[in-house]
């Protein structure tokens, strides 16, 4: 959860992503505490008395979810699960890892932003292999050297 700075802060003019907006719990840590061996996790009173005192970002009133959903008439929607689909049935079948990722580029145009897409399905690649004997001279067979052939059979 991100928070925004108080009023009159030097990080009241950045963003969250520029490190200005914090999570408020290493203002909170005090001299007193220090050498005590009390960690962050032990300081649930003292850290909600701080988010108290702090304004919270409000939710998103469209979820990511939904957005996706919608975004071009859910067509990168339907692209993903589509993806995502046959890379599962290759994880499978390949018996190896496989990944699909999404990044978004928000782009800045006059009073909205230009959302750029790229998806990249990446699924197990198969492993086609065949057992070949090596024979006297070094060439790769399909046939044992080592076993008689029969008349009349491969030649």
């Amino acid at each position: 959860m991100h928070y925004r700075p108080l009023p009159g802060s030097d990080a009241e003019q950045q963003g969250p992503l520029s490190g200005g907006w914090s999570n408020p719990a290493p203002e909170f840590a005090s001299s007193s505490m220090e050498g005590k061996g009390i960690g962050m996790a032990d300081q649930t009173t003292e850290d909600d008395a701080v988010v108290h005192e702090l304004e919270a970002v409000p939710a998103p009133k469209v979820s990511f979810a939904e957005w996706l959903a919608g975004h071009r008439g859910g067509a990168l929607n339907d692209l993903l699960t589509l993806e995502l689909a046959e890379i599962a049935q290759s994880v499978q079948l390949e018996g190896k890892n496989g990944k699909l990722q999404l990044s978004i580029t928000l782009k800045p145009e006059s009073n909205g932003v230009v959302v750029v897409e790229d998806v990249k399905a990446t699924p197990p690649k198969p492993n086609p292999s065949s057992f070949c004997f090596v024979d006297e001279d070094g060439s790769l067979t399909t046939r044992d050297p080592k076993q008689p052939q029969l008349p009349g059979v491969g030649d």
